[in-house]
């Protein structure tokens, strides 16, 4: 089996295997006789193998290959590597993989989505089971998701399963208010404490704690109601345990959840590590510009355990980035949902920074805006952050996104023609190159950047301004990290990785024995 994964992942030691046992419910176990071995594929780039000896679990109880091979496709992953993973982190054997349930529960909105209250985002990249479309689900229905969190609790979805029903609902996420001692939030879920007692230090939680409630099913529940079956609270770590350790290499994915120190020497957020770059940082995908608030990006570097700050040696952006100034008219907004730009219709989403209100509450004139976000696999784009630039000016366009068709000399990006003729062309490190020099560096899923371009709306043209490229590359590939990969910890017999991941496909499962 291959499994594709796109993740975060930690190099610490293996300490916490015996932390991982439980009972989780509606688990199928069934034994495998034999030696199946298979591989994962974590962000397209690093493989890892997955042996007999490999301990797989489903939240909290343990399941065999033939269930993972079955159901875990889309699931965030938390996983533990041995000490054959190699100087570039990109093989290894896994010791250990946990596939993670974010939420239990039903659906508490349709538009805008939400389950158990919590806003949640499903792409052309999430993972659907046992439904084909999410048009399909109904208020009430209940379902279970994997994903990554947001520090208001929302959630950008890798797996949506519906459910015939539960017998016990669960959500994963940070504490955003706490309203005296009978109860608290998560998002926009409301939770009667019960007298429960948080298992938490001090046996309390504050705001911005990363909590697991359980909770009995409701069938009397709704939106809006606050939740009053609680039957556990526990403090977790969103991604990884900080056993102290020292400083270790590691790998991270996750939401840029503050800015510490724009704009060089960068820091920022990352979930709950702090994360620093220096003059040696390296940005794949994307520059520091582009690290802002609720951006998913992946750090590759040494973590302290001890102090929990992340230094990066690369900062990879795994999802496929877009800019774009431009004019805009008034009709162009759909309030609350989209903006339509160039051409293109963008989503709003619940990540979405929409400092100037201009979602919110329209414009009163047609003007400029500046969009920054990402397309999904279908080519839909969602807004991550949009801004006010004044007003119309189709002399100083810009913009910045994967190379969808070439034909010098013009390229073709979010279906909106650049014509190269006249620009000023920067390569990679800078150089000032001509129009045929460019096209014979790029390729379709490269990146491109033009800036100050005037744009003909009637050819849906940007020519002149400055052409810059971003990224020839059209497949990521990690850097070498000078065979520092390997951290000797504990007896100096192995070095062990944990990590988040989400497995996004499977295939191949080779078994060289009988399996019943």
């Amino acid at each position: 089996m291959k499994i594709k994964i796109t993740t975060a992942y930690y190099l610490l030691p293996l300490l916490l295997l015996s932390l991982m046992a439980g009972a989780v419910e509606d688990v199928d176990t069934r034994e495998i006789v034999g030696s199946g071995i298979f591989s994962t594929t974590i962000n397209d780039i690093r493989n890892y193998t997955i042996d007999t000896n490999t301990a797989i679990f489903l939240d909290d109880s343990p399941i065999d290959q033939q269930l993972f091979e079955i159901v875990g496709s889309g699931y965030k992953s938390r996983f533990r590597l041995l000490d054959d993973v190699d100087a570039n982190s990109t093989t290894g054997t896994l010791e250990v993989i946990t596939l993670i349930t974010d939420i239990k529960g039903i659906v508490t909105s349709i538009d805008p989505l939400t389950i158990m209250d919590q806003a949640v985002l499903v792409t052309a990249d999430t993972l659907l089971v046992n439904l084909t479309d999410v048009a399909e689900l109904l208020v009430g229905d209940s379902v279970e998701i994997s994903g990554y969190i947001n520090q208001d609790s929302s959630l950008q979805v890798s797996r949506l399963e519906k459910k015939d029903a539960l017998n016990i609902w669960k959500v994963r996420g940070y504490v955003t208010l706490i309203t005296d001692t009978t109860s608290f939030n998560l998002g926009n879920l409301n939770v009667l404490s019960n007298a429960i007692v948080a298992n938490c230090p001090g046996n309390t939680i504050t705001v911005g704690d990363f909590v697991e409630i359980k909770a009995n099913v409701d069938g009397t529940y709704a939106a809006g109601q606050p939740l009053s079956t609680l039957t556990t609270l526990e403090c977790q770590t969103p991604d990884v345990d900080t056993t102290p350790e020292g400083v270790v290499p590691s790998v991270i994915e996750g939401f840029v959840s503050e800015i510490l120190s724009p704009p060089l020497p960068l820091a920022f957020m990352l979930n709950d590590t702090r994360v620093e770059t220096n003059a040696q940082t390296l940005f794949d995908n994307g520059e520091a510009e582009h690290i802002d608030l609720g951006v998913n990006v992946e750090v590759q570097g040494l973590l302290d355990t001890n102090t929990g700050i992340m230094t990066a040696s690369e900062i990879r952006f795994l999802q496929h980035r877009v800019k774009i100034k431009a004019p805009i008219s008034t009709t162009d907004i759909v309030i609350g949902e989209s903006v339509t730009i160039l051409g293109n219709v963008f989503l709003s989403t619940p990540q979405t920074r929409d400092d100037d209100a201009i979602i919110a509450n329209g414009i009163a004139s047609d003007g400029q805006i500046e969009i920054r976000g990402f397309v999904d696999s279908d080519g839909q784009g969602y807004i991550l952050r949009i801004r006010d630039r004044g007003s119309v000016d189709f002399s100083d366009v810009s913009l910045r996104g994967d190379v969808l068709a070439l034909n010098n000399p013009i390229i073709n990006v979010l279906n909106t023609n650049i014509d190269a003729s006249n620009s000023v062309i920067t390569g990679e490190n800078g150089e000032v190159i001509n129009v045929d020099d460019l096209f014979a560096l790029l390729a379709v899923g490269s990146q491109v950047q033009i800036e100050n371009g005037l744009y003909d709306v009637n050819t849906n043209t940007i020519s002149g301004g400055e052409i810059e490229i971003n990224e020839t590359e059209t497949e990521d590939s990690p850097n070498a990290s000078n065979g520092q990969t390997r951290e000797i910890v504990g007896s100096g017999l192995f070095t062990a990785g944990k990590g988040i991941a989400t497995i996004t496909a499977a295939s191949d499962l080779i078994f060289s024995g009988n399996m019943d």
